[in-house]
């Protein structure tokens, strides 16, 4: 079946070679995305890209990449005819089997890296010996529920650490797919007031993980109970009428907002769920995915000047915190908090140990057709059939876990 269709796609797929559609629905995203791909195909700089054997140990994954982005881009500029599709097909399994086993070794050899945590990739991750670096991807089962999601925070945070040798290249990576988070730890006491909007500020660059909630409705509902303040008990210290010095607690109130957005937003909605009993299973909750987001209302900007009705604070410190958002806010565009769905990844299957995933993506030129990318087939999909798709209920719908949003671009500029 997919040898008649080959001739008819217009974009290219990636063959599943053994429960490797995790792996492909990440590479897809990524590929479609110009700045992306431009970014990958342009690198030059040798360091960086390791050495060009497979064999040699500093092989990499920006080289596995590269490798595979233009084997994709080869392909979707030429026709693909019947003729080509058993050759196509070979080099395809080649370039998927190279990439993954790279990742996996590059990962596993840093025993530095914070990054280990294989869970999510697979089943029987735990019995498989990390050691050996020809790992087969035959040992391994990416079919789990949030597969896609780990990869792809795995592959984007090792590409920011390889890039360390290159602070240019490095930048222009960050610029694209980087948010700024901050927490504002807010509350105290009428003696001991506390309030801080610079705590703890840290960039995370890949897909934004936003909690799980059985009641919200909503990407905007997930949003606003993550920008949420969490009452939390803090340890002051103050002085009495005598001015002797104690220790107590008191109630302070946290919340983590966003500082700053990349062109390139990411989420990941968490899919898998704790029983009672201790069992991960996986979370159908049904959420309203909307093809227009505005992110204002979750910025630092719009909620500096919000508070807890029954947290005491210095004013000082509040009106400092606002007139500096105000400020940040006038210096943005309009268009800076507005984005549009560009891509979509879904999970089907009724087992968080099992099922298979789906890419649905957005072309970002010329008729900006939306497209779905199941493995090797590609095939075009209304945007009204989308927006059903992903409002499917019971196990087996197609239940989204992975958005990809880009900033919506003004008339001048696109």
């Amino acid at each position: 079946a997919w040898n008649e269709m080959a001739s008819e796609q217009v974009y290219g797929g990636i063959i599943n070679i053994g429960d490797t559609d995790f792996l492909s629905t990440v590479l897809q995203q990524m590929y479609m995305h110009p700045g992306m791909r431009e970014f990958v195909l342009g690198v030059t700089d040798k360091k960086t890209l390791g050495h060009p054997d497979p064999s040699r140990p500093s092989w990499n994954e920006l080289r596995a990449l590269q490798t595979l982005f233009g084997e994709l881009e080869e392909r979707n500029r030429s026709k693909i005819t019947r003729s080509r599709v058993q050759d196509i097909l070979a080099r395809d399994m080649k370039d998927v089997a190279m990439l993954h086993n790279e990742i996996l070794r590059a990962i596993k050899v840093d025993k530095k890296s914070s990054l280990v945590s294989f869970q999510p990739f697979s089943r029987g991750c735990q019995s498989l010996d990390w050691e050996n670096p020809n790992l087969s991807i035959a040992e391994y089962r990416g079919g789990y529920a949030q597969g896609s999601a780990a990869f792809l925070q795995t592959l984007l945070d090792r590409l920011s650490r390889l890039l360390q040798t290159n602070p240019q290249l490095q930048g222009s990576f960050h610029r694209m797919c980087q948010l700024e988070l901050v927490s504002h730890v807010v509350g105290g006491s009428p003696q001991a007031p506390y309030f801080n909007c610079n705590y703890r500020p840290e960039e995370h660059v890949g897909a934004y993980m936003l909690p799980t909630c059985e009641d919200a409705k909503s990407l905007d509902e997930l949003l606003t109970l993550a920008v949420a303040f969490r009452p939390l008990t803090r340890k002051v210290r103050t002085k009495d009428v005598l001015g002797r010095a104690y220790d107590h607690n008191v109630k302070v109130w946290t919340r983590t907002v966003f500082r700053s957005l990349p062109p390139f937003l990411m989420f990941e909605l968490s899919r898998p769920r704790f029983t009672a009993e201790g069992n991960i299973v996986k979370s159908f909750q049904n959420y309203s995915i909307p093809l227009r987001l505005d992110m204002r209302p979750y910025c630092e900007e719009a909620l500096s000047s919000t508070l807890p009705s029954d947290c005491h604070t210095g004013l000082e410190g509040k009106e400092q915190a606002v007139q500096s958002a105000l400020e940040k806010s006038a210096a943005r565009p309009k268009d800076y908090y507005e984005y549009e769905l560009m891509g979509v990844t879904t999970h089907i299957g009724g087992s968080i140990h099992g099922g298979t995933n789906v890419a649905y993506i957005r072309e970002r030129e010329g008729k900006r057709n939306w497209y779905c990318f199941n493995d090797s087939v590609v095939t075009p999909i209304e945007p009204e059939d989308l927006v059903s798709t992903l409002e499917e209920k019971g196990v087996h719908a197609h239940v989204p876990y992975l958005l990809f949003y880009d900033r919506v671009r003004s008339t001048s500029t696109s």
